[in-house]
């Protein structure tokens, strides 16, 4: 059994752990570089996003599993078009001895079209033993803004791309 002090070790390694995570999105759409949503996560870390429904009317299979890499490649393409600004963290869970968190998070920020982002996700992380890398991800998003938010950068990014090829 873990003592005390390695408890309270793994734990603020944790939460510094999510906290770096957390602002890797702001991080990310600042300098344009898709990684920065990746810096605390394992290589071998899987995504998983949620609802099913949500899935469904963005036309990804239900069970999808998502790779550091594939997910960074798709937020390459996606971050041109958007910038987050900040985020408040309306409720955190540290599950300190099974290595897991859950959290609510709001994400602010403006769409290149002048609209405002307001990004509403509930996050199921895992770790690694000692808290410092997360190993999995259960994201699950606020299904009716993110799809009017995919149908909008989607018609950005093709408005963007013609420009770019004319």
């Amino acid at each position: 059994m873990a003592s005390t002090d390695d408890l309270k070790s793994v734990e603020k390694a944790m939460r510094e752990t999510i906290e770096v995570f957390f602002k890797g999105y702001i991080e990310a759409t600042n300098t344009r570089d898709p990684s920065s949503v990746s810096t605390v996560l394992s290589p071998e870390c899987m995504r998983a996003l949620a609802p099913p429904s949500f899935l469904e009317a963005v036309g990804v299979p239900r069970d999808i599993s998502i790779s550091v890499e594939h997910y960074e490649a798709q937020y390459a393409k996606e971050i041109h078009v958007f910038s987050i600004r900040g985020y408040d963290i309306r409720n955190l869970t540290v599950d300190v001895p099974s290595r897991k968190c859950a959290a609510w998070t709001i994400y602010k920020g403006d769409i290149s079209d002048g609209s405002d982002l307001e990004m509403q996700i509930t996050w199921f992380l895992d770790f690694n033993e000692d808290g410092t890398k997360i190993t999995h991800i259960v994201e699950f998003v606020d299904s009716a803004y993110t799809i009017e938010f995919h149908k909008k950068i989607t018609s950005l990014i093709a408005a963007s791309d013609a420009k770019s090829s004319a």
